[in-house]
């Protein structure tokens, strides 16, 4: 998770953003998700006050929700793998590890996946 301090009169690119750190950074700094604030939270000492941010939570931006059986399946496995709530759908266009997924994670959905539909991927 990344939080992001910016000018009220700015509007705020994530595009533009994402791009800059993938530029900057390797891939594992990058975060996953960006909450906007209009001020970084600061202790008596001036420092960024860590337990004053806010916790993150699934973005309910419109998701293309997936149209096909195998599509459905897919989704029922990565929201099992990635203990997600049922209630939050994994849209046709979701990013595994935008979701929170790793590759301990992305092996454990290719075993389930393989022996969904006895493939070997």
């Amino acid at each position: 998770i990344g939080y992001v301090a910016r000018r009220a009169e700015e509007a705020f690119d994530h595009a533009a953003l994402f791009a800059a750190l993938n530029a900057q950074l390797p891939a594992y700094m990058v975060p996953a998700h960006v909450i906007e604030l209009d001020a970084l939270p600061v202790t008596p000492n001036g420092k960024c006050d860590r337990n004053a941010l806010p916790a993150p939570s699934l973005q309910t931006a419109e998701v293309a929700e997936p149209q096909t059986d195998t599509e459905r399946e897919l989704a029922a496995i990565w929201i099992r793998v990635l203990r997600i709530d049922a209630t939050h759908a994994i849209g046709r266009d979701a990013d595994f590890f935008a979701l929170g997924g790793h590759s301990l994670l992305a092996t454990q959905a290719n075993a389930q996946i393989n022996l969904h539909w006895s493939l070997a991927l």
